[in-house]
């Protein structure tokens, strides 16, 4: 990790890690229980987050699109808050699974499937806990000014 000080930036990036964590279940950068923490500060720093999961897989393309660009390494390419809550992912919060998502916290992880998000399906956990953070935007006009 580069030591360039404290921006709004790193409130987004440590977002996108609460946000893949909620959505797959796993940090997105430690692989193993044994990495070590060189290895993970080696995917940090270059943005490799881990999209072998196969929860991963049943993410929409919205879903992949919000993490990828909330953890993007470069704090100036990376969305801000106001992009985050403008996201189409997070502002379609009212297009919710209509599967319960009790029904895939199966006992067994090996039976353990998270709902697709189709285009009509695209709301989830975290997208309403972002859709209620309008104050970010209000807190990053603040930051900025």
């Amino acid at each position: 990790m580069k030591m360039q000080g404290y921006q709004a930036a790193c409130d987004v990036w440590s977002l996108g890690v609460i946000v893949y964590c909620m959505l797959i279940g796993q940090a997105p950068f430690s692989l193993r229980p044994d990495d070590r923490p060189e290895v993970i500060l080696s995917r940090i720093d270059s943005g490799r987050f881990d999209t072998t999961r196969p929860e991963w897989s049943s993410l929409s393309d919205m879903a992949k699109d919000l993490v990828r660009r909330m953890l993007d390494p470069e704090p100036t390419k990376r969305y801000t808050a106001s992009q985050v809550v403008r996201h189409p992912w997070v502002v379609k919060v009212n297009e919710l699974p209509s599967e319960p998502v009790a029904k895939y916290a199966a006992r067994d992880p090996s039976k353990m499937k998270a709902p697709t998000c189709e285009p009509t399906k695209t709301g989830s956990c975290a997208s309403i806990a972002l859709a209620k953070t309008e104050h970010l935007s209000q807190l990053e006009k603040g930051r900025t000014s």
